[in-house]
């Protein structure tokens, strides 16, 4: 029980920690001569300050040009993400009590499957992201350009160092218990973990 205690703190640590990070570029007052780095803090942006922001940059530049495409296939990513975890679904008592698992194998599985399901929501958006980020490594020259790239990078990967982590803690479980886990229909389905998590550990 007192491993299992540690492993969920470890496991909502590395939520909190995301979701801080997500919340640190929350929308600002827009200002005008900005530098790549501010417009990246205030990422997401509606659409009407991104196109406010795109008519400040000498957009006949490659290097802007590519950039913005970037900037703007990253803040679709952040606004997908939102998207994708603002969910009503949330699982119940009885369909958990189905599974037929020992309760205290539920935040592992939740987590992991959580983040599966989070990542698929996605895929497409992070797709296309990595996409444009691979074509400004190779255009993009100026040093605080290429520091901002792996800001960017670094950023929106690390919702996946966690689900490595989510993924090997999911690994140790017994085999009976993944599998019925995995074959689930509910638990593949998008669903509010934290709402679930209040739910089902009472």
């Amino acid at each position: 029980m007192e491993s299992d205690i540690k492993r969920t703190r470890s496991l909502i640590k590395h939520l909190v920690i995301a979701l801080l990070s997500v919340a640190a570029m929350g929308i600002v007052n827009a200002k005008t001569s900005m530098t790549y780095t501010e417009l990246y803090n205030k990422l997401p942006l509606s659409e009407s300050e991104f196109t406010s922001l795109q008519s400040e940059f000498d957009l006949k530049s490659s290097e802007h040009a590519t950039m913005m495409e970037l900037l703007s296939s990253y803040n679709s990513l952040h606004k997908r993400r939102m998207s994708c975890r603002a969910v009503d679904n949330t699982l119940t008592v009885k369909q958990m009590d189905a599974l037929s698992i020992d309760k205290t194998h539920y935040v592992t599985v939740l987590f992991y499957v959580d983040s599966v399901n989070k990542s698929r929501c996605e895929r497409a958006a992070y797709e296309h992201f990595l996409r444009l980020l691979a074509v400004n490594l190779v255009v993009q020259k100026e040093p605080k350009s290429v520091e901002l790239i792996n800001s960017m990078n670094t950023l929106s990967s690390r919702l996946y160092g966690d689900f490595r982590e989510f993924k090997a803690e999911f690994n140790l479980l017994p085999e009976q218990v993944r599998e019925t886990a995995l074959n689930a229909d509910y638990l593949n389905k998008n669903f509010n973990l934290f709402a679930t998590l209040d739910s089902v550990m009472k």
